[in-house]
C-alpha cells in the first residue's frame, strides 16, 4: 500500500526528513526539549536513562523521543528506501 502511494505521488524518498511531523496533529513545530523538562511534563518516568533528546510539538504539545518505536519505523523507512532503487 504505501509503495503504491509513493509511486502515485512521486514522492521522492531521499528528500523526506523521518519522523518530522508530528504523528498526533501533522505539525511540522517539533521544538527541541532536555530530559529534565520532558520528564516533568510525561505522566510516567521514562525508565531508559540514556534518551536525553525529547521533541514537543508545538501545536498539540505532544512529546517524542527515539525510542523502541522510532527505532522499528527507522528500520522499516530504510527497508522500503532500499527496496525502491
Amino acid at each position: 500500500m504505501t509503495r503504491e502511494v509513493v509511486q502515485f505521488f512521486k514522492i521522492d524518498m531521499n528528500k523526506l526528513s523521518l519522523l518530522s511531523r508530528c504523528v498526533k496533529c501533522n505539525s511540522s513545530d517539533l521544538l527541541l526539549m532536555n530530559r529534565e523538562e520532558a520528564l516533568k511534563e510525561l505522566e510516567f518516568r521514562y525508565e531508559d536513562t540514556t534518551i536525553r533528546e525529547f521533541w514537543k510539538c508545538g501545536k498539540c504539545r505532544q512529546i517524542y523521543w527515539e525510542g523502541h518505536s522510532y527505532k522499528n519505523a527507522k528500520s522499516r523507512f530504510s527497508e522500503f528506501r532500499k527496496d525502491k532503487r
